[in-house]
């Protein structure tokens, strides 16, 4: 990208930002499509909108939302991608080999990596199973899971870790469960139970059964759960997010029908293994700890003393 274009771009983006101080809407979108013309896109950062050369393929802004997708599937599984072009072609190859035509996957790019991007673009051509978004911005992971699940068509909404190393049909199996149970409001590889001794304050693994909570390793729930009670926007990192989910999943299923929702852990009798998780040992620590401590802390908050929710 020429020098110049960029010195006319910072110009334009000044303008419009002048634009949007005076709420001249129409004005600053006129100026933000023509920053676009000079092979630029406007992203919004915490001190103030910047430049970012154009990608060679679309930037979604999570704020418009996402293209319906998965319409011909039965379950759609969302994958956020923050890196690790290798794992993930390594589990969308998984899916392809081992599911059904029944079963869709999203990837939702949040790793601002070209080479990530362009890998998760070379596996969505290959296969119309396979749907890719690539997120402008930084979004946290439960507005990622939100926009996910209101353009999902298919009727059962599916979340994963690129780490879960899919041998066999696991998420079929755990549609199909759901399918035939209608009690049962999520399901998956693992799960844990709230330590009311603890008063809260820790889970305890589940090998298999029901379980108060279910990890987002590979779990499936139906859609319109989903839509109706998204994972908290405040949770940006996917660490105790899950679990504050399945409880807010289960808060919602008492007010409506007076019962706990049931949630079932498969463990072992999914065909799935454990790779590296990178979105725990690779993640930045502090900032690790500092969102899992704020989720948790809304737990806490929301849910202590709850046990009508944890139906046991």
């Amino acid at each position: 990208m020429d020098n110049t274009s960029r010195e006319q771009a910072e110009l334009l983006l000044q303008q419009r930002q002048t634009a949007r101080e005076q709420r001249e809407f129409a004005i600053a979108d006129a100026l933000r499509s023509q920053i676009e013309e000079l092979g630029f896109l406007v992203v919004d950062a915490s001190d103030g909108p910047e430049l970012q050369e154009k990608p060679p393929y679309a930037l979604t802004d999570i704020k418009a939302g996402f293209a319906d997708y998965a319409a011909d599937a039965q379950v759609a599984v969302t994958v956020i991608v923050d890196g690790w072009a290798a794992d993930s072609v390594m589990f969308a190859n998984a899916v392809l080999e081992h599911e059904p035509a029944s079963v869709h996957l999203l990837l939702i790019d949040v790793s601002g990596d070209v080479d990530v991007a362009l890998v998760l673009e070379q596996l969505a051509s290959q296969s119309d199973r396979i749907t890719v978004v690539h997120l402008a911005g930084d979004p946290g992971w439960a507005d990622a899971h939100a926009a996910a699940a209101l353009a999902c068509c298919a009727p059962l909404y599916g979340i994963a870790d690129m780490s879960s190393l899919i041998s066999g049909p696991a998420v079929s199996v755990c549609a199909a469960a759901l399918i035939d149970e209608f009690t049962l409001a999520a399901i998956g590889w693992r799960g844990a139970n709230v330590d009311q001794g603890d008063a809260w304050r820790t889970v305890v693994a589940v090998d298999a059964g029901d379980c108060d909570v279910l990890m987002s390793y590979l779990m499936v729930m139906r859609t319109q759960d989903a839509r109706d009670v998204p994972a908290h926007p405040k949770a940006r990192f996917y660490r105790n997010a899950d679990i504050e989910w399945c409880l807010r999943i289960r808060e919602r299923h008492f007010q409506k029908c007076g019962t706990a929702a049931r949630m079932l852990v498969l463990g072992d009798a999914l065909p799935v293994t454990q790779g590296r998780h990178h979105g725990y040992h690779d993640s930045d620590e502090q900032m690790r700890e500092r969102e899992s401590r704020k989720t948790y802390d809304r737990i806490l908050a929301a849910f202590r003393g709850r046990a009508e929710l944890l139906g046991r």
